[in-house]
């Protein structure tokens, strides 16, 4: 299947869900944890757990209205972006994750793509970020990153997904 091919495939996965562990490093404080993500149309369910169960952040609803929840503190946000940037000190492009952690290209901007073995993104820098996809592998029928970095300026970000569920019957 050609690169166009699974593009077109990815974009109609409405719904999928994902496990693994996280780490963060902003160049002044570093993090790891585990996390699972819930993608249902636009709107999103994502948690972050720190070692050992303690610390636990959860980030709701649709993409253009999200709520946080974190230590025992809920926050509405209003512009997600920029508010949830001021939360937690760093930027933090949550609208395009949703396209990135299934491996392709945010649609609503530009952005150029490196290909390696059997066509698939190797990197992509897109809205100042640079991501590389390290690892693919075939999730019922779909060929589905498992892992990607994300570097901006020096803040790196490394997903490691270790469990993949998409919904294919939407």
């Amino acid at each position: 299947m050609s690169y166009e091919q699974r593009r077109t495939q990815l974009e109609k996965l409405e719904s999928w869900h994902m496990s693994g562990r996280i780490a963060v490093d902003t160049g002044k404080r570093a993090y790891q944890g585990r996390f699972q993500w819930r993608q249902h149309g636009d709107s999103l369910e994502f948690s972050v757990r720190g070692p050992i169960g303690v610390g636990l952040m959860q980030i709701k609803g649709p993409i253009n209205s999200l709520t946080i929840t974190s230590n025992g503190k809920t926050w509405q946000l209003e512009d997600p972006e920029k508010d949830l940037s001021e939360l937690i000190g760093w930027w933090l492009p949550i609208s395009s994750l949703r396209s990135w952690l299934i491996g392709i290209p945010d649609p609503s901007y530009a952005g150029i793509e490196t290909f390696g073995p059997a066509d698939a993104i190797e990197s992509l820098n897109q809205r100042f970020w640079e991501l590389h996809f390290k690892n693919y592998q075939l999730t019922a029928g779909l060929m589905l990153p498992s892992r990607v970095d994300l570097n901006h300026e020096t803040l790196q970000l490394r997903i490691i997904i270790d469990d993949w569920a998409p919904d294919i019957l939407n």
